[in-house]
């Protein structure tokens, strides 16, 4: 094991939390206004009726959804060994995802919400058919790290010596490093010379 760490658990319920309950809180005033309607008009009962998915929705989203997350975020474990990068479950010590590193899978830190960071491992989105969305995202996600935490699960990686050309899991790191989080310590968003780039 080079590194072993946890989300912030915070950060990881309000990240997955505030855009459902925005939708949320919209489905609950629309079926609320429905509801009154419905109620003070002169209608049957399978037109109040119709509202209640929306209040059940709605309530989910605001009330159920962070205490799943919260639960969620407190079994998530990170972990980078010599043979693999993995997502794993605290409780049960399930392998969630895993990512084989003999082949030293590119690596890249994107800013996050304030004071965290993302840390991607594997190979980018594909594009879609047309070229103009994406279709899947095939990283493993280390989501909601503090910044020192993003980083130095990075430079784990560079106990794994030269693979494919590439000089250390560092210097691949900093050949993908997007331009929001090119103010990290250590981190060129330029490829170092001689280094190929990863794609």
């Amino acid at each position: 094991m080079l590194w072993r760490g946890s989300p912030r658990v915070g950060c990881y319920v309000l990240r997955g939390w505030w855009l459902p309950a925005v939708v949320g809180l919209g489905m609950l005033l629309f079926a609320a206004l429905w509801e009154w309607a419905s109620l003070t008009g002169d209608h049957r009962l399978v037109f109040p009726l119709m509202g209640v998915p929306l209040v059940v929705l709605g309530i989910y989203a605001i009330a159920v959804r962070p205490l799943l997350l919260w639960r969620v975020a407190g079994d998530l474990v990170y972990e980078v060994g010599e043979k693999s990068v993995i997502l794993r479950r605290r409780r049960s010590g399930q392998a969630v995802w895993s990512l084989d590193t003999v082949a030293l899978p590119p690596a890249a830190i994107v800013a996050s919400w304030p004071g965290t960071a993302l840390a991607f491992f594997g190979v980018p989105e594909r594009e879609g058919p047309w070229g103009w969305w994406r279709l899947v995202d095939d990283r493993l996600r280390f989501s909601c790290l503090s910044e020192v935490a993003a980083t130095e699960a990075l430079e784990a990686l560079d106990a794994l010596r030269e693979t494919g050309g590439v000089t250390s899991a560092r210097a691949w790191a900093r050949g993908l490093v997007t331009p929001q989080s090119s103010h990290y310590p250590g981190y060129d968003p330029q490829p170092p010379a001689g280094t190929a780039s990863p794609g």
